[in-house]
């Protein structure tokens, strides 16, 4: 090195620790201590910032076959490629709380932490009836649709639990740390859509509108029905938790017939519903406040105006672009909803979703495996962080 170039190794722990500190963003947070080892030992001077989600874009929504994943925060869509060995081969159903419940080859399912590099196991998905048609790598991708723990794995181990929605039947699923198997919840509910852990409990929706409630503490686990929505029929209905409330999002859509006996699904109309803790009702609210929320096709996510240049609060963004083909129907769009006057939108920033057109996972980061119950110094850090682009 140049007598008079600087070090910036060399740069003091405090300073280093005190830079790390002011950077708003996780993901910078991660280049930062990915530059070199002296400003990697930042991590245990300094608390990470908390980041609003991060999506796994549609390139990888759901697979990590060679470990690398690419992760899109929402707030600066600057893509940040992630080294994580555990997931090679692995197909992600789904994230919670920081983890991602993952499924390899063999149908061996495993909660990862990607930024921790720790794993759990868990008991192989539940049958799909397709077992004797198909070999396992065929049938990872449809053995749980969406999946929620209820509490962090390493805080809680004794009552950590996950619930998920089976791929083929569309019921709802779940198993504690150290089961051997998988318990299926059979109800007369139908089809499940989406689910959620609020307040120390499940909430599921089904297409009825009916909203239930998981009872897992009875002998023979079960669902009570939490209340039905008054809002017409849509699929998929949304469960949401924003500022503290549960909301209810029905998506309400219409086929029109294109040829040949293939249909094209659009979206009419939005409906959201807030639950009212004290009487168990849901009540039709028109008000976001400063959230905005955006739908996929499996999911819905509360993002806010000032995190997300462009984005309008009160406002339902839309995207969808997948194939049933049991069902023949083309799910292609993209649009806007204005929640006050409920009014539909053309969408012409389409640059702002772009990369939201396809199928993705969406999770916010804990960076150390129980939040700020772990210390940093405990914690293994990210291997490899660099921009996607590089």
């Amino acid at each position: 090195m140049d007598a008079f170039s600087p070090d910036w190794s060399d740069l003091p722990k405090e300073l280093l620790a005190q830079i790390a500190s002011r950077l708003p963003l996780l993901s910078d947070y991660l280049r930062f201590t990915a530059v070199c080892k002296p400003w990697a030992a930042a991590r245990c001077a300094s608390r990470p910032p908390f980041e609003r989600p991060w999506m796994l874009p549609f390139e990888q929504p759901h697979h990590a076959e060679d470990g690398h994943l690419v992760f899109l925060p929402l707030a600066n869509r600057r893509p940040l490629r992630l080294y994580v060995p555990e997931l090679f081969h692995r197909w992600i159903c789904g994230a919670s709380r920081g983890w991602l419940v993952t499924v390899d080859r063999r149908l061996h399912m495993h909660l990862v932490h990607p930024f921790a590099h720790s794993q759990i196991p868990l008991p192989v998905p539940p049958s799909i009836g397709m077992e004797r048609l198909y070999p396992p790598q065929c049938l990872r991708g449809r053995s749980l649709l969406k999946a929620v723990l209820s509490a962090d794995p390493v805080v809680d181990p004794t009552s950590c639990t996950i619930m998920a929605i089976n791929g083929a039947t569309g019921k709802l699923t779940f198993c504690r740390l150290g089961d051997a198997r998988w318990t299926v919840i059979n109800d007369p509910y139908g089809i499940y859509s989406d689910l959620v852990h609020y307040n120390g409990r499940f909430y599921a929706a089904t297409a009825d509108p009916t909203v239930v409630v998981c009872d897992l503490a009875s002998p023979v686990p079960r669902t009570i029905i939490s209340a039905s929505a008054a809002g017409r029929s849509g699929f998929p209905n949304y469960l949401v938790e924003v500022d503290g409330d549960l909301l209810f999002v029905a998506r309400l859509r219409c086929t029109v017939l294109i040829e040949h006996g293939e249909h094209i699904c659009r979206t009419v109309k939005i409906e959201v519903f807030k639950l009212d803790n004290e009487t168990g009702t849901w009540v039709e609210t028109k008000d976001l406040g400063k959230i905005a929320l955006l739908l996929t096709h499996d999911q819905a996510v509360p993002i806010l105006e000032e995190e997300f240049p462009g984005c309008k609060k009160n406002f339902i963004y839309f995207t969808d672009l997948h194939y049933n083909y049991h069902a023949m129907c083309r799910f292609e769009e993209v649009g806007l909803f204005d929640l006050e006057n409920g009014a539909l939108q053309p969408f012409t920033q389409k640059e702002l979703f772009s990369p939201l057109y396809e199928p993705s996972v969406f999770m916010t980061p804990v960076l150390y495996p129980g939040g700020e119950a772990r210390s940093p110094a405990n914690v293994a850090g990210p291997s490899q962080a660099r921009d996607a682009s590089a």
